[in-house]
């Protein structure tokens, strides 16, 4: 016999939203749930250039500066006990 296992939620639905994107240096972001988390910020190599743990909120907007980044495209990735989640930004001047 098979023996299947429900999650809550897939990770590609979760509600999570990064404005503005594009951005010049300052992202805003919401997250589903109050949280620790680590937030990994990568090119499209896989270079990990910004890494970070920390306390997300849900009942309002999370911000994470970039400021040193060049303008690219880059890779946010937010991981929690329970969820992970990545999403592209675009970084301009």
């Amino acid at each position: 016999p098979f023996v299947f296992t429900l999650t809550d939620r897939p990770l590609a639905m979760l509600p999570f939203r990064i404005y503005p994107n594009p951005s010049t240096d300052l992202l805003r972001f919401d997250w589903p749930e109050a949280t620790d988390a680590r937030l990994t910020v990568t090119d499209f190599w896989g270079r990990v250039l910004h890494r970070e743990t920390r306390w997300l909120t849900s009942n309002a907007p999370n911000e994470l500066m970039l400021n040193g980044l060049k303008p690219g495209v880059y890779l946010l990735r937010v991981q929690t006990a329970g969820r992970e989640a990545t999403r592209k930004v675009v970084i301009g001047k």
